[in-house]
């Protein structure tokens, strides 16, 4: 009786130790031909209808990844993979909202840069309704809020457009736009002068043109504040500096690279077009914002490109 229980016991040892190497194997097997799959290896290119989606996974811009091009690029020879994050002499806090993303400098308590894309015509016609005050953005140290300008004689001024946002997306994702960390003190009479201008030009308006990005099919607009000095000789009750003059740049594809219009105007009263008058090169706009606008770009179109900005305004 011992005899036969040692034998059951050494088969049942024995059908364990079968079993688990079966499976072994069989997970083996598994992993291989997924390793091996090509369905399953693939470069994640920015979504045509949303190219800040991808954003949040992204490594840091101008990072090396592997050793190959700097992060922000898809190597894939794809112009339209470069989502524009510009780099600071200072850490900025990143923000992603649905249609547009930026680059808060909690010392200014402003953003240091915002970037929107546009796709060709407008598409959302009509009137649109605004909200009636700004949101305090909380993912930002600052936490300025809607009442930090109220009487300063200054305008809550946009830097991803409220009607740019509307006219192509829709009312629910303008109201996103209300939101302080996406905007700057600005004069009255800029805002709704020159500068307003320029956002037409650039996004069109409804029954007036459908703007660049119609023309163009699709641009990349990054804007942002230029202060006369560190800190700002000017600043609002609550600390936030009042910029000097505003910059902005309109990415285009030109084939595989980026070509760019680029513009610097004072924040100001009496600012008179035309906007040509104000036209920069990026290289210009890097050294006065303190910024590296092509940041995660290949070195040579980097460099190409800050030569770029003061060409003939587009159809």
């Amino acid at each position: 009786m011992v005899g036969m229980s040692r034998r059951r016991f050494s088969q049942n040892r024995l059908l364990t130790f079968l079993l688990i190497i079966s499976v072994v194997v069989s997970l083996t097997l598994h992993l291989s031909r997924a390793v091996h799959d090509p369905r399953l290896h693939h470069d994640t290119l920015p979504a045509q209808g949303n190219p800040i989606a991808t954003h949040d996974a992204a490594p840091s811009p101008g990072a090396p990844v592997d050793g190959q091009e700097p992060a922000g690029v898809v190597p894939v020879g794809d112009a339209a993979s470069w989502i524009p994050s510009p780099t600071a002499r200072h850490a900025l806090t990143l923000v992603d909202h649905r249609h547009f993303h930026l680059g808060y400098d909690e010392q200014a308590k402003n953003p240091a840069w915002v970037a929107y894309a546009l796709f060709g015509p407008i598409t959302v016609h009509g009137h649109e309704h605004r909200p009636l005050t700004f949101e305090t953005d909380f993912a930002t140290a600052a936490h300025v809020a809607n009442s930090d300008y109220s009487h300063s004689g200054y305008d809550r001024g946009h830097l991803a457009p409220a009607n740019a946002i509307f006219t192509r997306f829709g009312e629910q994702e303008m109201t996103e736009t209300f939101v302080m960390s996406n905007v700057i003190p600005q004069v009255h009479s800029f805002n709704a002068g020159l500068w307003e201008d320029l956002e037409s030009a650039i996004a069109g308006r409804d029954h007036k043109g459908d703007g660049w990005a119609g023309s163009q099919g699709f641009v990349w607009v990054i804007n942002g504040p230029i202060y006369d000095q560190t800190p700002a000789a000017k600043r609002l009750r609550n600390g936030t500096w009042v910029p000097a003059a505003l910059f902005s740049i309109i990415f285009r594809h030109a084939g595989t690279s980026w070509d760019a219009l680029a513009f610097i105007m004072p924040n100001a009263d009496g600012v008179m077009g035309p906007i040509t008058r104000y036209q920069v090169t990026i290289g210009t706009i890097d050294r006065q914002a303190h910024l590296d606008v092509c940041a995660g770009l290949p070195s040579a179109q980097a460099s190409e490109l800050a030569q770029a900005g003061r060409g003939d305004l587009w159809p």
